[in-house]
Order: structure tokens, then C-alpha cells, then sequence
């Protein structure tokens, strides 16, 4: 089942979200054949923190993609990434093989949350 999500989305930060998917979109996944097969790729990829990567056996990105009924050539929309843990799976592996868009916080925006400044950061 495809997302009903294709209507265009303005983003209040856009040249993050541009930042993002250069930066996380460049991992390597050039082996695996099948969607899922670059979901793991990704998610034990080089580009990722020793921390996140040990938080894929709790987490299980392959299966719970699956249970949320991700596929080949979505269109996938991550509202507020925070610290960017499915951002470093998902942009990979849809990368080449459908459309990652990120919304997130405006880091010009004072007041937020301390958590919404932190991605902005990481990728500065």
C-alpha cells in the first residue's frame, strides 16, 4: 500500500533538510538488492554513532519498518527526527529507491526544547 502522503510540505528549516539528506543520503548501499536488505545495511552502517548502532538490537529497524508496512519506492515524510536514529536508516535506504523529506524544528527559533537543536547541530 502506498503512503497517502504526496502532496507538497514547506519546512520551516529547508537548507537542513537539504543538509540531511546529503549528509545521512551518501552511505553506502550500493550492495544490497532489496529494500530491506539496505535497511540493514544501513542500519549497521559506517555512517552511524558505535551507540546507535548498538540500540538496532532493541530497536529492530528491519522488522519494525516491515510492521509499518514500509516498502520499495515510498514516499516517506519524518516529522521532528530529534537525534536522527531512523533518519540514519531510512535515508540511505530509500536513497535511489523513493523520496525521504524531513520536517523538522526551525533551529532560528528561540525557545524550543533543548532536544530540537540537538540534529541541527550535528549537522553544522
Amino acid at each position: 500500500m502506498k503512503s497517502p502522503l504526496h502532496a507538497p510540505v514547506l519546512l520551516p528549516a529547508p537548507s537542513l533538510t537539504l543538509a540531511l539528506a546529503l549528509l545521512l543520503g551518501t552511505a553506502t548501499t550500493a550492495s544490497a538488492e532489496t529494500y530491506f536488505e539496505r535497511v540493514a545495511q544501513a542500519a549497521g552502517g559506517d555512517h552511524r554513532s558505535v551507540a546507535n548502532r548498538s540500540r538496532n538490537e532493541f530497536r529492530n529497524p528491519v522488522q519494525t519498518l516491515g510492521f509499518f508496512g514500509f516498502e520499495e519506492g515510498m514516499s516517506v515524510l519524518e516529522i521532528w527526527p530529534g537525534g536522527g536514529w531512523y533518519a540514519e536508516v531510512l535515508a540511505p535506504a530509500i536513497r535511489d529507491h523513493g523520496t525521504y523529506t524531513v520536517a523538522n524544528w526551525d533551529p532560528n527559533v528561540e525557545g524550543q526544547p533543548n532536544y530540537t537543536y540537538e540534529l541541527p547541530k550535528r549537522l553544522q
